[in-house]
């Protein structure tokens, strides 16, 4: 159900994509490449299937099963939810400083893979003509070039993707320190019993996976 409603989307995207590239004015047209244009239509599009697939519904999932844990949290010990809560927020703001970079370099890096397309599209259209004049290593340049910017930017988007996704596993670890250190002590004073503590702990533990599954 997933891989079809992901390519329902794909399709519904590609539909509208090229009824609404058939209709733009000539000047608009003029103003882009065809192949950059064509790399719009057929390789962006595949990137709504891992979407539709992975992301939005881990997200949904991951989201629900974060607020529901948080809750639980609240009912076990309000206390050390606000210490679990206050060490994930100083997290959060490291990954929302990092998320504007990984949005920029794949960005760019689909700009470079249209730029390539354009670049090979218009050597091909004029194949004789850059075979008579022995531009071949030339046009080859350029398309290796674009080539390259794609991967380099692809490579710096997974850099900072991973290191998102650490973070977000390095502020669990932290909280469950935390929350081990101040639980401890709120055990030694009787404001809680061991239990407690311990299906705290055990909650901690439970929001790991939607965590990083909400930030990767």
């Amino acid at each position: 159900v997933l891989r079809r409603t992901a390519e329902s989307v794909v399709l519904g995207a590609r539909r509208t994509l090229t009824s609404y590239l058939l209709r733009l004015r000539i000047t608009a047209v003029d103003r882009s490449e065809p192949g950059d244009l064509l790399a719009r239509v057929t390789s962006d599009t595949t990137l709504l299937r891992e979407v539709t697939t992975d992301t939005l519904v881990g997200l949904g999932t991951s989201g629900l099963t974060l607020v529901a844990t948080l809750v639980l949290m609240a009912v076990v010990d309000p206390v050390l939810l606000a210490v679990t809560v206050g060490v994930i927020a100083v997290a959060g703001m490291v990954i929302g400083g990092i998320v504007p970079r990984i949005h920029k370099a794949s960005r760019r890096a689909q700009e470079s893979v249209g730029r390539m397309g354009a670049s090979l599209e218009r050597v091909l259209g004029a194949l004789r003509t850059v075979k008579a004049s022995g531009a071949e290593r030339r046009e080859e340049e350029v398309l290796h070039a674009a080539a390259q910017e794609s991967w380099r930017q692809s490579v710096r988007a997974a850099k900072w993707s991973a290191l998102a996704g650490n973070t977000a596993g390095l502020s669990m670890q932290v909280a469950f320190i935390t929350v081990l250190a101040v639980g401890g002590t709120r055990v030694a004073t009787g404001a809680i019993d061991i239990g407690t503590l311990v299906a705290f702990l055990l909650y901690v533990f439970y929001l790991m996976f939607p965590i990083q599954q909400v930030v990767i």
